[in-house]
């Protein structure tokens, strides 16, 4: 449950950048 609970924050801290750049081009 851990892992799946780990990978799925470092999905998002991942994404976050991404979703910024686009809200801010």
């Amino acid at each position: 449950m851990f892992c799946i609970w780990m990978s799925c924050l470092l999905a998002e801290l991942s994404i976050l950048p991404i979703v910024f750049s686009n809200t801010f081009h």
